[in-house]
């Protein structure tokens, strides 16, 4: 046994030594480790030990999230087994649903419908009206001593012209607000030779109280270039404007217009037009444009107003 332990120490000696020689290079296990852990007091083995440990606890940590981990995603399979699964719907269900689908669109299609047959009936009722007026014969104007009679006739002969320029540009059809202006032009030199200015409007008013405003607004806020010439009744307004352009270089532009309301049920029509160099009370001046402008002004029950404009 003896000789046995004898011969085997030489080469345990050597293998310690490689051994020692290998470890030598790792800081843990040098030779300065080594004397450093021999030399320290016992406060430093304790300073060591808690170093270790700081080292380890992240990787401890990490351990515990994966384990929490794990255990919130047990939980949440848990709770999605435990819950109930949804209903099926039932044949009867799904057809109610389809129906009462399939009765909200045939509601909103019934009310677009009714919107167009309400504005078909419109255009046709503008289409009878103007089909029931008989034709009438152009009679010879009245004298200007007949002023009354004058300007009666010839604000009827425009408020019957209203229903026809109302359908020609489609009016009755179009939704408010609308507004539409169109020029035209000299094929000269190019100049605004006239326009024409279309309107639909709504407002939340009595349509007396706007057709008061409209009317107030055309016959008494005048501005310096126009003033009432004469009032023939309440309703007949006759008016002279004189414009002037200093910046254009062109004569003054002369116009007497005729200015008339109409009351019926339901709307309030106003309509005006400009009198010619042989329907006007007094003359033009002799070196001035004579103006021409036309219109109609509607405002119905049904909150809408039309307006038409022209020079």
């Amino acid at each position: 046994m003896n000789a046995w332990y004898d011969a085997a120490l030489p080469d345990d000696a050597r293998a310690m030594a490689h051994l020692s020689a290998f470890l030598a290079t790792t800081p843990d296990f040098g030779l300065s480790s080594s004397l450093t852990t021999l030399s320290s007091s016992p406060s430093s083995d304790d300073d060591s030990a808690i170093q270790a440990k700081k080292q380890a606890r992240p990787k401890h940590e990490i351990e515990i999230l994966h384990a929490k981990h794990n255990e919130l995603q047990r939980q949440l399979q848990l709770l999605q087994l435990l819950r109930a699964p949804p209903k099926p719907v039932t044949p009867w269900q799904a057809r109610a649903m389809r129906q009462a689908e399939a009765a909200q669109r045939t509601l909103q299609e019934n009310s677009r419908l009714k919107r167009l047959v309400s504005d078909q009936r419109k255009v046709l009722s503008a289409l009878e009206r103007s089909l029931r007026k008989c034709p009438r014969l152009e009679s010879p104007s009245p004298s200007y001593a007949e002023d009354t009679t004058l300007f009666q006739h010839l604000l009827q002969q425009q408020f019957d012209k209203m229903e026809s320029e109302w359908i020609q540009r489609r009016l009755y059809d179009a939704s408010a607000p609308l507004r539409h202006t169109t020029l035209e032009r000299s094929p000269e030199d190019g100049a605004i030779a006239s326009f024409r200015f279309v309107a639909k409007m709504s407002a939340p008013l009595d349509y007396k109280s706007m057709a008061q405003v409209f009317w107030t607004h055309k016959t008494g806020l005048l501005g310096p270039s126009c003033s009432v010439h004469r009032t023939i009744d309440h309703n007949i307004v006759y008016m002279r404007e004189l414009a002037r352009y200093a910046d254009l270089g062109v004569p003054v532009m002369e116009t007497h217009d005729c200015f008339g309301r109409f009351l019926e049920p339901g709307r309030v029509v106003m309509v005006w037009r400009s009198l010619g160099q042989g329907e006007t009370i007094t003359p033009h001046g002799a070196d001035h444009l004579v103006g021409h402008r036309w219109g109609w002004y509607d405002a119905i029950f049904e909150l809408e107003r039309r307006v038409m404009i022209g020079s």
